[in-house]
């Protein structure tokens, strides 16, 4: 995963916000955070929004590769007892079938020019002609995605799988693959995401304020503990991508297919970190008591976030729709199915970096005032002491 690089995230958010103009209503202009006046609170508020939209984002994903609702209710009462895994596990094979020979000429020809027994001259034409021994191999792979609790494989929520097959020929008897290849379980513990669902599959991530592990909105333990979590899942869609793109794909010689098509540039990231003024947000949802809290703050309604989603939802459904025209074979390796997947593992990586560089803006956008407060450049040990009357003051005062 790349490190917060602001020049690569303002063109994240910039592209989002030519996305999102299009989502929401012409009347509305969320903007960077950094340009809306708001509270230290909101920051926090922020926070939370960001992980929830990349929860909420990530069910979407999950949805995608197999696990429907009655799936992720049974994985969420697996969750409040024992952990659970995400696995992908696959097993290839590779046995000989046949031998078969066969006569090729060379395409050059051999002219040999002689004199007859009567004087008169004479050409031969000859051609060099090579016997070619090929040997055939049958290669299997069957594969399986599925969830388990605790160390219990025998319980196990089957979310995908598929057999593939293909025809491998060499021109040795040596085996081209292992006979028997078990690939080493590719697994991600998936507890936290459920333990942050409700009874709705909904996420209900919130930052304790009260611990004295919480510095800032960045720095505490809630969302230590869930950027552990989204890390630990990009680097388990990292190695999927990787295991078909860079082991079982290439078995599928002379496929003719466009692998470039295998990407999310088109699908839309729901996580973007932006407030919009008050009195807007206001003015087109009006008064709702039950929003009292929300009515001064800049963080983006629920509703907003759920036309996010179904975005995300629309973009990929339209990816899947360009990726079946383009992989129509559905007995061999490279197929509908594993495209499908890796578009998913590629998304689930772009929302989880989305994720990350925004909660790291934030912090970004603390330092920056910090600095402009107090007129110099700060060391970690300036911006620890700061902190705490930074917290004190700014719940009252706005900020930018």
């Amino acid at each position: 995963m790349q490190n917060f690089d602001e020049y690569r995230f303002k063109q994240q958010v910039d592209a989002a916000l030519q996305r999102i103009r299009t989502i929401l209503d012409t009347t509305r202009a969320p903007q960077y955070p950094a340009d809306v006046a708001h509270k230290y609170d909101d920051k926090y508020g922020l926070a939370e929004f960001l992980t929830n939209t990349a929860i909420a984002g990530q069910i979407n994903c999950l949805e995608l590769l197999g696990a429907n609702e009655k799936h992720l209710h049974t994985m969420k009462q697996w969750a409040q007892s024992r952990s659970v895994t995400f696995r992908l596990k696959s097993e290839e094979r590779c046995v000989f079938d046949r031998e078969t020979t066969r006569k090729v000429e060379s395409a050059s020809q051999y002219v040999t020019e002689y004199k007859t027994a009567i004087g008169t001259t004479s050409t031969k034409t000859e051609k060099v002609v090579t016997t070619i021994t090929e040997y055939f191999w049958k290669f299997d792979v069957e594969y399986e995605l599925f969830a388990f609790q605790g160390n219990n494989i025998d319980e196990k929520v089957p979310l995908q799988t598929r057999k593939g097959k293909f025809e491998i020929m060499t021109t040795s008897k040596s085996t081209p693959r292992s006979q028997v290849n078990v690939v080493p379980s590719i697994d991600v513990n998936i507890t936290w995401l459920l333990q942050h669902l409700n009874d709705k599959l909904q996420a209900t991530f919130s930052i304790d304020r009260t611990k004295k592990t919480c510095h800032t909105p960045r720095r505490n333990a809630d969302i230590e503990t869930a950027m552990t979590y989204f890390r630990s899942f990009y680097n388990w869609s990292t190695q999927v991508h990787s295991y078909f793109m860079n082991q079982l794909f290439p078995v599928q010689t002379s496929h003719g297919l466009n692998l470039s098509a295998i990407n999310d540039s088109s699908i839309f990231v729901p996580v973007v970190p932006l407030f919009e003024e008050p009195k807007k947000l206001l003015a087109i949802e009006g008064p709702k008591s039950e929003e009292k809290k929300q009515q001064s703050s800049p963080v983006l309604p629920i509703g907003d976030v759920n036309h996010f989603l179904a975005e995300q939802r629309r973009s990929m459904t339209e990816k899947f729709d360009e990726l079946s025209k383009f992989f129509t074979d559905t007995t061999k390796l490279i197929t509908y199915a594993e495209a499908k997947m890796l578009v998913v593992a590629l998304h689930s990586r772009q929302l989880i970096q989305n994720y990350h560089d925004g909660i790291d803006y934030i912090e970004s956008m603390i330092r920056k005032q910090v600095i402009a407060a107090i007129g110099k450049e700060v060391s970690a040990v300036d911006f620890t002491n700061y902190m705490p009357s930074t917290t004190a003051s700014s719940s009252r005062d706005n900020i930018r």
